[in-house]
């Protein structure tokens, strides 16, 4: 068996990694394949490089002898059989552009016996072939390239998943999949959202099927749609899909205690998505505590995740803040800070600049609000001060930051 490194185009998606790339990909056993032609052999070498050169040889030589010997109307399943685990050999030894080829000539022959034979017999390889050659384009940097593929194998898995979505759905979320990196990809996001869409459709049938194998999948879709959706004002579609992602993810943590982490994360969002929104400000606070307590128990077991409660108790001071209820938002500030000094005293580099200000202008609004105006001049002077040595990249963000604070500390500095 051989291990394969995973391609860096895999690492940055997880999902696509877990359907086509395992941590140790055997080198095929089929060693008597059958080749079509002497065209192949060439390309053949290079997919078995790992292998001695004798061994090689005899196994050319053994398969050539085979595939004469094959009777006629088994030629067209074998051809396809050899190109297709030649395309899976070739990937894994890293040759993705001569996987390309091979991808190409599989469909070729798919479509022309397609043509003489039944052609909804053939879908399922086709719709195959065709994902599987947009994967080699992906894995060669060719994304705009393997949108075409890409949108022809949907096309056919849709249609075969209609007809049996028990046999069909995994495949269909795998090309959704697939398709919405590649769109991505290419910068092209807000064209990846219905397909992220459809991806969430179809992972949520499959979930309600068998949640055990589908609901995490499920939960991180949703909160990455969520996210998406808010980056193109699309709020109200994000605060549903993220509500759905407290849901889907208090499901998991209720069974397996180790997914907490992800109830805290999907609370967060849920809470943030709300404060902001006119209407809205009074459903964020239920949200926001309870990522509170959750933070706290994991703090308990992991010290180290101490930025995630500051940042739970930003979130919950902020949406009591926006709902005028400053007597409960400045104690939930105040510990934020606490936590900030505690953090930056042995490394400033684990707490964001930038969250820090807002930390601090929060927790100095409330005390305005609340006619402690002495303690909110001292708050944003600090605001101040750490926007002004912002070293952290958020430059815009900081100077922003920076004029509202200026402005207030101007304003009870003249009262």
């Amino acid at each position: 068996m051989v291990s394969q490194a995973m391609p860096p185009t895999i690492a940055r998606r997880p999902l696509l990694y877990s359907a086509i790339w395992p941590s140790v990909i055997p080198f095929h056993s089929c060693l008597c394949w059958h080749l079509p032609s002497k065209d192949l052999q060439s390309t053949y070498r290079h997919a078995v490089g790992l292998l001695t050169q004798s061994m090689l040889d005899k196994k050319l030589q053994t398969s050539t002898e085979n595939w004469s010997k094959q009777p006629q109307n088994n030629s067209q399943k074998d051809f396809l059989s050899t190109i297709s685990d030649l395309a899976i050999d070739l990937r894994a030894c890293g040759q993705h552009e001569k996987a390309i080829w091979v991808t190409e000539d599989r469909i070729a022959v798919l479509r022309g016996v397609a043509a003489l034979m039944d052609p909804t017999k053939f879908e399922p390889l086709l719709g195959e072939a065709l994902h599987g050659h947009a994967v080699c384009l992906d894995l060669c940097g060719r994304n705009t390239d393997a949108l075409e593929p890409g949108q022809e194998a949907l096309e056919i898995r849709h249609r075969l998943a209609l007809s049996n979505p028990q046999l069909f759905n995994t495949d269909l979320a795998t090309t959704l999949h697939s398709v919405v990196c590649d769109l991505n990809a290419c910068d092209l996001q807000i064209d990846a959202l219905p397909y992220l869409g459809g991806l969430i459709t179809v992972r949520r049938k499959s979930a309600e099927q068998d949640p055990d194998k589908h609901e995490y999948p499920l939960h991180g879709l949703l909160y990455h749609y969520a996210t998406q959706l808010a980056e193109f004002g699309r709020y109200f579609e994000a605060k549903e899909k993220s509500k759905e992602a407290v849901e889907v993810a208090r499901r998991l943590a209720d069974k397996d205690a180790s997914l907490v982490t992800e109830l805290a994360n999907a609370l967060s969002q849920y809470s943030c998505y709300l404060w902001p929104r006119p209407g809205l400000e009074a459903e964020a606070i239920k949200p926001g505590l309870e990522c509170i307590i959750v933070r706290r128990r994991l703090v308990e077991a992991y010290p180290r995740g101490n930025f995630t409660l500051a940042n739970a108790l930003y979130n919950a001071a902020k949406a009591f803040t926006v709902c005028d209820r400053y007597e409960e938002a400045i104690p939930l500030a105040q510990e934020g800070i606490e936590i900030y000094w505690e953090i930056v005293s042995e490394d400033p580099t684990q707490f964001p600049e930038q969250a820090a200000a807002q930390l601090y202008w929060t927790y100095a609004a409330a005390l305005g609000c609340v006619g402690r105006d002495e303690e909110a001049v001292a708050a944003l002077k600090e605001t101040l001060g750490i926007c002004e040595s912002g070293t952290d990249g958020s430059g815009r963000y900081l100077d922003d930051t920076h004029q509202v604070a200026d402005d207030l500390l101007k304003e009870l500095m003249v009262v």
